[in-house]
């Protein structure tokens, strides 16, 4: 009976030290502001500002979506959008990009950062007419 109130004594000690000192929960940013995404055509980019907090985390995940101000056109559903990380100023998965449609996640690699964190967005639109604006819907910063 000490034996195995002993042992449960030590798993609920151990779970809290783990919660503690290195379970790091996820920190819902909402929506964030875009640099230079309104009115975008191809080949135009944005940049996206993450808030201090980020040097923590490993990872961010974002969901975006395209908006177009004019409502003519088909300009939303062919838009692609790359994501590139940019962390403390340098360039991250220059190989890797992560080209998504509006409405999809993307979870993007960031950290061990130091200072700043930024997500270089690049638009591709099939109609070279359409303008449209990119919004960040919600973002997380996770492990």
């Amino acid at each position: 009976m000490v034996i195995a109130a002993s042992l449960i004594a030590l798993g609920t000690i151990s779970c809290s030290v783990y919660f503690i000192f290195f379970h790091a929960p996820k920190i819902n940013l909402g929506p964030l502001d875009v640099q230079y995404g309104q009115r975008m055509m191809e080949g135009t980019f944005a940049d996206i500002a993450v808030p201090e907090g980020a040097s923590g985390r490993n990872f961010l995940t974002l969901r975006f979506a395209v908006q177009n101000p004019s409502g003519f056109g088909s300009c939303i559903t062919p838009a692609r959008v790359d994501f590139i990380p940019i962390v403390d100023r340098i360039p991250r998965g220059e190989k890797t990009v992560w080209r998504k449609q509006p409405g999809e996640e993307v979870r993007l690699q960031i950290g061990p950062a130091k200072k700043e964190v930024r997500i270089r967005a690049v638009l591709h639109e099939a109609d070279l007419a359409c303008r449209v604006d990119l919004v960040v819907t919600e973002a997380i910063l996770h492990d």
